[in-house]
């Protein structure tokens, strides 16, 4: 048995036991595989509990409730997921702690993507990864947590993932913008992960969801729903921009130097004229000037 949930062309599957994401099918295409697991609950004393380990699941269709757990007894945990159009929003709507522990951080839900989808990293100016590339686990962020930080080197609190045919989105409707690591490791198997911080103790409650959706087109089309949630939610101000701002130029920073990662080994943008071609695309998008900084151009 699974249970689901329906958008008007999508159809997201969860596992009985544990509420795992099963996968995910939008116009005919399988956008999302199979999950261990549809949440990570961290803990200050170092415990880290699936949704997996309770031995009592069950869904109502709006509510999968979680009780009965094998390695913290007295846990226990209710994720509201609901569709609102071809979206899917999921929250930790309450999670009972036993006396003693404290809450630190949790992930929501857990996403695994096919081997073949490039993902779009938000490092930095984000930056599009493909399958080869891709740290092999979540060591490379645990031992330099600043490559999956937001507010801080993630410039955002969205990731995504697609191919020439369909693709995932996932983002975090947080008006808090609460500290956070965005994270993508597996060269198989690869998963996303919104690692949220946040601190709780005997009733939790999150104040915010979570939202995945599947789409067609490029980087693009998966950054527009957290592009327009940004602007509309009034997280990024509506004043207007002061005509000192208007006039200066596009600024842009790329490596001439490694292919997405920290490497002395020339790239396309070597030598510097074969840039040009971009940049001309970008000032004529803009309608401005372009100032470009290249990184990375001594060895």
């Amino acid at each position: 048995m699974r249970w689901e949930r329906r958008t008007p062309q999508a159809t997201l599957t969860l596992k009985e036991s544990g509420g795992a994401i099963e996968s995910l099918v939008y116009q005919g295409h399988r956008v999302l595989n199979p999950s261990e697991t549809l949440f990570l609950l961290k803990f200050k004393r170092g415990e880290c509990v699936k949704s997996t380990d309770f031995q009592c699941c069950s869904d109502d269709g709006k509510t999968l409730s979680f009780s009965s757990c094998g390695c913290l007894p007295g846990l226990e945990a209710d994720v509201r997921l609901c569709t609102v159009e071809e979206t899917f929003r999921v929250r930790l709507e309450r999670l009972q702690i036993p006396d003693g522990l404290e809450l630190v951080r949790f992930e929501l839900p857990i996403l695994t993507i096919p081997d073949d989808y490039l993902v779009l990293d938000p490092v930095s100016e984000g930056r599009l990864i493909p399958p080869e590339k891709r740290f092999e686990d979540s060591r490379n962020y645990d031992i330099s947590d600043y490559w999956g930080r937001y507010p801080g080197l993630c410039q955002v609190q969205f990731i995504a993932a697609f191919n020439e045919n369909a693709g995932i989105r996932f983002f975090a409707r947080d008006r808090e913008c609460r500290p956070k690591r965005i994270m993508a490791f597996g060269k198989r198997n690869c998963t996303l992960h919104i690692e949220v911080n946040e601190f709780g103790k005997g009733r939790y409650s999150a104040g915010f969801d979570l939202e995945f959706s599947p789409f067609l087109g490029d980087w693009q089309e998966a950054a527009r729903p957290y592009r327009d949630w940004v602007f509309s939610s009034g997280v990024v101000s509506t004043r207007p921009i002061p005509e000192w701002v208007r006039r200066s130029p596009v600024f842009i920073t790329y490596g001439v130097r490694g292919e997405g990662n920290l490497s002395n080994q020339e790239n396309c943008f070597i030598p510097y004229i074969n840039a040009l071609p971009h940049l001309m695309k970008i000032a004529e998008a803009t309608d401005s000037v372009i100032l470009a900084m290249l990184m990375r151009w001594d060895a």
